[in-house]
């Protein structure tokens, strides 16, 4: 005899809506459940709780129109996503050696960045040099032997990339030249998109009839997200990209379902698990509806994955490992067919065989042994999730439409407006940061002082560089752009700079700055002033030092070992006594007295508290340090 299962829920009382707010409320001490609601970068609101009733229209099923649910009815069974590794070591004999290290290990594809300054005369490479085809056989022999896919970035260089491929001797790997002239020319490295969509007109004929060549073109959203964009806006600057590389394969001949599969979604997936995961579902319902308007059938985007630049550290590094795997499984949520892990040290330099095996066992974990492929849609039937990307593609939408309107996406890099708008959304998040809404653990926020800094591999140049001024190559002039072009941003950059500055300090004192805090009133109450304090000084190369107010460190007041002084107060009855050290401490030299916890805030330079300008406060702070060493 079977024991029958046990009726836990019947144990417990119906959950209802009205008692779920009546306790909320009740918690929040006269807050109202609004004080709950967050909202994107696209003013979308993400409330605390979702119900039936916020359910987003039809989703349609995995497979079919919108295809919001994934582009093949039996998800990405039984293979899962192509595990794509990022190699950009300058040597190409170099990088096919990495590249057949990897594949042997797990990897299913390459994505090879090409470099874009060395070749032209630069002193440092910022990719894979190939100076003449024979740089490409290692790289291309190696895929070749695995039976992997290679994925190129080649940046401007189109045409000459697209010569170094027809001058192969042997096929084998299929090739994605991954051409994104417009991403190009919004980085500056073509003076007018209308010029580079030129420059790729003239190689798609002849290289859309090659053997062994896949996607020609990418519409790359990663420019856009590197420079700040918001998840609609990287939405809607990819679609209409994709649009204007549709009409220049239909164009060169190419039958628009051909033009249709010979393009590539490329996107940025970040740390925000669901962002990213509604971003890359709304790619697939977006194409769908272009297809549509295209008049062309069901023709699956390719969709590949980026883990994000823009959040990656050069300060403990150690912590973009997490960064990345959160990254790898909002992607995979997503439904991306190929994934790029980025090493942990990306922002530092070249990765070295460490990090590189990180990177690629990051994905194969969460695809060999955590699964992660086999639920077909895994946020199908989350009110949450339907809600959310239903209402982030509506956004979008309208933001491509806007772009079509004034003539298409080159037609809209001369207007600008799209670059203005990522730009104030890129000023936004920088605010938050500075404010403390936005954390970097590590960085803004649990800083490490004493950390041994990480090195990046220097790669021997010599033979490079003797080979390229050997036989230097035709380089168009280098004409200013004439749109309004967006750089590159990573959030950490701020507080980076002002660790930079502490171990300038430290390498002509031998000590950093120190700030003193004064502990006044019980210690218990002490705590929590002090820790905001010692994360806010130590996030911009501060040291501290901690001490009771009533100590001999207080009464002995030295300001040359401790120019700065917060003071930590508990307790609203101690606020006088505050007062009055404050203006001991000045009279005695100290460049600065904060106030962490409770007191006037006219007897201080500053009161810290959650919503302070944190890179403000501590930008005065150096100022003062630095003028007061002259």
């Amino acid at each position: 005899m079977t024991e029958p299962i046990l009726p836990l829920a019947s144990d417990f009382p119906p959950a209802r809506e009205e008692e779920w707010r009546r306790l909320v409320e009740r918690a929040l001490r006269g807050r109202g459940l609004e004080s709950l609601v967050s909202r994107t970068d696209d003013d979308i609101a993400v409330e605390p709780l979702y119900t039936p009733a916020d359910a987003a229209g039809e989703e349609g099923l995995p497979g079919s129109f919108p295809a919001l649910r994934g582009a093949r009815a039996a998800g990405n069974l039984p293979a899962g996503w192509e595990v794509r590794q990022l190699h950009r070591h300058p040597d190409p004999e170099v990088a096919a050696a990495e590249i057949a290290e990897d594949l042997a290990r797990g990897v299913h594809s390459v994505l090879l960045r090409l470099d874009r300054r060395f070749t032209r005369g630069g002193e440092t490479p910022d990719g894979t040099v190939l100076l003449d085809a024979a740089d490409l056989a290692p790289i291309l022999a190696a895929c070749r032997q695995a039976g992997a896919g290679l994925a190129l970035d080649p940046g401007r260089d189109i045409g000459r990339v697209a010569a170094l491929l027809r001058e192969r001797t042997a096929f084998g790997p299929t090739i994605e030249l991954g051409a994104d002239p417009l991403g190009a020319a919004l980085c500056g490295e073509h003076p007018t998109p209308e010029e580079a969509l030129a420059a790729t007109a003239e190689i798609v004929p002849s290289l859309a009839q090659q053997p062994g060549i896949g996607r020609l073109l990418c519409a790359s959203g990663l420019p856009w997200h590197d420079a700040g964009a918001s998840e609609a806006q990287e939405l809607a600057a990819t679609l209409a990209t994709a649009i204007a590389y549709m009409r220049l394969l239909t164009e060169a001949g190419l039958a628009p379902e051909q033009a249709a599969g010979r393009i590539g979604l490329r996107l940025a997936a970040d740390p925000d698990i669901f962002a990213t995961s509604a971003k890359l579902r709304v790619a697939r319902r977006l194409w769908a509806q272009v297809m549509r308007h295209c008049g062309i059938g069901d023709v699956a985007p390719h969709l590949h994955a980026v883990t994000a630049p823009r959040v990656m550290t050069r300060r403990d590094p150690w912590t973009n490992m997490l960064r990345v795997t959160a990254a790898v499984l909002a992607a995979a949520l997503g439904g991306a067919d190929a994934v790029t892990a980025l090493p942990f040290d990306h922002a530092i330099g070249l990765p070295d065989r460490f990090a590189r095996r990180i990177a690629r066992n990051t994905q194969l974990v969460l695809l060999l042994e955590s699964r992660l492929h086999h639920p077909i849609d895994p946020l199908g039937g989350s009110w949450f999730a339907g809600r959310f990307a239903d209402e982030l593609a509506h956004r979008a939408w309208d933001l491509l439409r806007r772009i079509e309107a004034e003539g298409g996406m080159a037609r809209a890099l001369h207007r600008g407006r799209i670059q203005e708008e990522v730009l104030a959304v890129r000023e936004r998040r920088l605010h938050d940061l500075a404010r403390g809404r936005v954390l970097l653990v590590g960085v803004s926020r649990f800083a490490d002082l004493e950390e041994a800094p990480r090195q990046a591999p220097a790669p021997d140049l010599a033979r490079l560089r003797a080979r390229r001024d050997a036989a230097p190559i035709a380089v168009p002039s280098g004409e200013r752009p004439k749109i309004r072009t967006l750089a590159p941003m990573r959030l950490a950059e701020p507080f980076e700079r002002l660790r930079d500055r502490s171990d300038a300090f430290f390498d002509c004192t031998g000590r950093r700055p120190t700030v003193l805090l004064l502990r006044l009133g019980r210690p218990a109450a002490c705590i929590g002033p002090a820790t905001l304090a010692r994360n806010l000084f130590e996030a911009g190369g501060l040291a501290v030092a901690e001490a009771p107010a009533d100590g001999p460190e207080a009464a002995a007041y030295d300001p040359t070992a401790h120019p700065l002084v917060t003071l930590c107060v508990g307790e609203e009855a101690l606020a006088e006594r505050a007062s009055a050290l404050a203006r001991r401490l000045r009279d005695e030299s100290a460049l600065r007295v904060h106030l962490a916890g409770e007191g006037p805030a006219d007897a201080f330079d500053a009161v810290l508290g959650e919503e302070i300008d944190a890179l403000a406060l501590l930008e005065d702070a150096w100022r003062a340090i630095e003028e007061a060493a002259r």
